[in-house]
């Protein structure tokens, strides 16, 4: 948990598997805010652009940028991060999930610096959010698309629900409504 760290910049990647906020899923339609540990401190997040190509991480992202974070959009962000300089870091252990609560948090100066480092490096070659385009409306685009993708690769209905961090209820409704 980073919160205690009240002070300095907070640099944060962001990158799949994550659901996308919004209808669906556990956060609801409940709008889009930094956590309050991000108050009153410089805030710099880098997301992966194929997240921004849902709706609703677009929507999101503009809120959290019209709330004061500086953000860019990056084609290749290596690992989710967190990152106070000087002070801490957190990252996932399994960097195939969205569970939030097996990360290691690295309080080593030199580490920490070493994230700190990476974050710049991703930083310098990312666009800012701003110059970007929302995403088109595209038919077919959401949770239904991703579920008939997967199931035309084959995978079962329990795979999918993992892969896309929904419910195996959600993904069978999917799937009825494509039959």
């Amino acid at each position: 948990d980073l919160s205690g760290h009240s002070s300095g910049e907070l640099l944060t990647c962001v990158r799949p598997p994550m659901r996308p906020p919004g209808p669906g899923s556990p956060e609801g339609d409940r709008s889009f805010h930094l956590p309050d540990f991000v108050a009153g401190r410089t805030s710099r997040t880098i997301y992966r652009a194929d997240m921004l190509e849902h709706r609703e991480w677009w929507r999101a992202v503009r809120e959290i940028a019209a709330a004061g974070a500086h953000v860019r959009v990056a084609t290749d962000v290596p690992t989710k991060l967190v990152v106070v300089p000087g002070k801490a870091a957190m990252m996932p252990l399994d960097f195939d999930t969205q569970d939030s609560n097996n990360g290691l948090l690295v309080r080593e100066p030199t580490l920490v610096g070493v994230l700190a480092e990476l974050f710049e490096l991703v930083w310098e070659r990312a666009m800012p959010f701003s110059a970007l385009d929302p995403p088109a409306e595209r038919p077919g685009q959401g949770a239904g698309h991703d579920v008939l993708a997967l199931l035309a690769t084959g995978s079962k209905d329990e795979k999918i629900a993992r892969q896309l961090d929904l419910s195996l209820r959600t993904v069978r409704r999917h799937v009825a409504s494509l039959l």
